[in-house]
Protein backbone atom coordinates (compact mmCIF):
# COMPACT_ATOMS: atom_id res chain seq x y z
CA UNK A 1 0.00 0.00 0.00
CA UNK A 2 1.13 3.59 -0.79
CA UNK A 3 0.68 6.39 1.40
CA UNK A 4 0.58 9.88 0.17
CA UNK A 5 1.93 12.34 3.20
CA UNK A 6 -1.08 14.70 1.94
CA UNK A 7 -3.35 12.09 3.21
CA UNK A 8 -1.83 10.56 6.43
CA UNK A 9 -3.91 11.09 9.55
CA UNK A 10 -0.88 9.62 11.62
CA UNK A 11 2.45 8.54 10.35
CA UNK A 12 3.73 5.90 13.28
CA UNK A 13 2.28 8.22 16.03
CA UNK A 14 2.98 7.24 19.56
CA UNK A 15 -0.01 6.20 21.68
CA UNK A 16 1.94 6.15 25.02
CA UNK A 17 -0.75 8.49 27.20
CA UNK A 18 -2.67 9.22 30.10
CA UNK A 19 -6.34 8.62 29.66
CA UNK A 20 -7.73 11.40 27.36
CA UNK A 21 -8.54 12.59 24.17
CA UNK A 22 -6.06 13.03 21.75
CA UNK A 23 -5.94 14.43 18.14
CA UNK A 24 -4.08 12.50 14.98
CA UNK A 25 -0.81 14.46 14.27
CA UNK A 26 -2.37 16.05 10.92
CA UNK A 27 -5.27 17.44 10.00
CA UNK A 28 -6.36 16.74 6.01
CA UNK A 29 -7.24 19.64 3.92
CA UNK A 30 -9.87 17.95 1.37
CA UNK A 31 -10.36 21.33 -0.24
CA UNK A 32 -13.74 23.00 -0.64
CA UNK A 33 -15.33 20.57 -2.07
CA UNK A 34 -15.16 18.00 0.73
CA UNK A 35 -16.27 14.83 -0.23
CA UNK A 36 -17.01 15.34 -3.38
CA UNK A 37 -14.91 12.83 -5.39
CA UNK A 38 -15.54 11.15 -8.36
CA UNK A 39 -13.50 7.95 -6.79
CA UNK A 40 -14.51 6.72 -3.50
CA UNK A 41 -11.52 6.96 -1.21
CA UNK A 42 -10.89 4.65 1.98
CA UNK A 43 -9.83 5.33 5.25
CA UNK A 44 -7.39 3.22 6.51
CA UNK A 45 -5.90 3.06 9.98
CA UNK A 46 -3.44 0.27 11.68
CA UNK A 47 -1.29 -0.31 14.82
CA UNK A 48 2.43 -0.75 13.83
CA UNK A 49 3.16 -1.70 17.71
CA UNK A 50 1.05 -2.69 20.12
CA UNK A 51 -0.71 -0.83 22.34
CA UNK A 52 -0.29 -2.23 26.33
CA UNK A 53 -2.02 -0.41 29.43
CA UNK A 54 -3.56 -3.21 31.74
CA UNK A 55 -7.06 -1.97 32.41
CA UNK A 56 -6.75 0.49 29.01
CA UNK A 57 -9.27 0.86 25.65
CA UNK A 58 -9.51 2.92 22.97
CA UNK A 59 -11.90 4.21 20.66
CA UNK A 60 -11.68 6.48 17.58
CA UNK A 61 -13.92 8.90 15.96
CA UNK A 62 -13.47 11.16 12.46
CA UNK A 63 -14.34 14.61 13.39
CA UNK A 64 -14.53 16.95 10.18
CA UNK A 65 -15.55 20.82 10.23
CA UNK A 66 -15.39 23.47 7.70
CA UNK A 67 -13.27 25.37 10.14
CA UNK A 68 -9.94 25.09 10.65
CA UNK A 69 -9.85 25.22 14.26
CA UNK A 70 -12.68 22.81 14.48
CA UNK A 71 -15.04 24.95 16.60
CA UNK A 72 -18.16 22.48 15.58
CA UNK A 73 -17.33 19.64 14.51
CA UNK A 74 -19.07 16.65 13.15
CA UNK A 75 -17.98 13.60 15.11
CA UNK A 76 -18.19 10.11 13.07
CA UNK A 77 -17.65 6.98 15.58
CA UNK A 78 -15.39 4.77 13.54
CA UNK A 79 -14.59 2.19 16.42
CA UNK A 80 -16.05 2.11 19.61
CA UNK A 81 -13.71 1.37 23.20
CA UNK A 82 -11.87 -1.80 22.17
CA UNK A 83 -9.40 -3.51 25.20
CA UNK A 84 -5.98 -3.55 24.63
CA UNK A 85 -5.92 -7.26 23.93
CA UNK A 86 -7.93 -6.79 20.99
CA UNK A 87 -5.07 -3.61 19.90
CA UNK A 88 -2.38 -6.14 19.10
CA UNK A 89 1.10 -5.57 16.61
CA UNK A 90 -0.17 -5.12 12.57
CA UNK A 91 -4.18 -4.59 13.78
CA UNK A 92 -6.29 -3.34 11.13
CA UNK A 93 -8.94 -1.33 13.30
CA UNK A 94 -10.23 0.48 10.26
CA UNK A 95 -10.44 -0.40 6.46
CA UNK A 96 -13.82 1.24 4.73
CA UNK A 97 -14.78 3.79 2.41
CA UNK A 98 -14.57 6.79 3.71
CA UNK A 99 -17.82 8.26 4.97
CA UNK A 100 -20.48 10.32 3.29
CA UNK A 101 -20.24 14.12 4.99
CA UNK A 102 -16.87 15.09 4.88
CA UNK A 103 -16.21 18.52 5.01
CA UNK A 104 -13.36 20.81 4.05
CA UNK A 105 -11.00 19.69 7.17
CA UNK A 106 -10.70 16.30 9.31
CA UNK A 107 -9.07 14.65 11.60
CA UNK A 108 -8.69 11.41 13.52
CA UNK A 109 -9.46 11.35 17.82
CA UNK A 110 -7.91 9.15 19.68
CA UNK A 111 -9.85 8.42 23.24
CA UNK A 112 -7.92 6.63 25.88
CA UNK A 113 -10.01 5.36 28.55
CA UNK A 114 -10.12 3.32 31.58
CA UNK A 115 -5.50 3.11 32.16
CA UNK A 116 -2.52 4.89 30.73
CA UNK A 117 -1.18 3.38 27.38
CA UNK A 118 2.85 2.46 27.86
CA UNK A 119 3.26 1.29 24.49
CA UNK A 120 1.45 0.94 21.25
CA UNK A 121 1.78 3.33 17.58
CA UNK A 122 -0.75 3.65 15.27
CA UNK A 123 -0.32 4.73 11.53
CA UNK A 124 -3.60 6.18 9.74
CA UNK A 125 -4.41 7.78 6.14
CA UNK A 126 -6.64 8.16 3.38
CA UNK A 127 -5.98 6.00 0.95
CA UNK A 128 -7.16 4.96 -2.90
CA UNK A 129 -7.53 1.05 -2.26
CA UNK A 130 -6.65 -0.97 0.66
CA UNK A 131 -4.92 -4.58 0.28
CA UNK A 132 -7.57 -7.12 0.92
CA UNK A 133 -5.52 -9.83 1.97
CA UNK A 134 -6.02 -8.76 6.12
Amino acid sequence: MIFDQETMYSDVQALTNSAGTYDSTNTIDAGADGDTYTNPMFLFVKLGAAAVGSGASMAINLLTDDDVAFGSPKTIPLITATAVASLTKNAVLVKERLPLGIQRYSKLQYIISGAALTAGTVTAAIVPEVPTNF
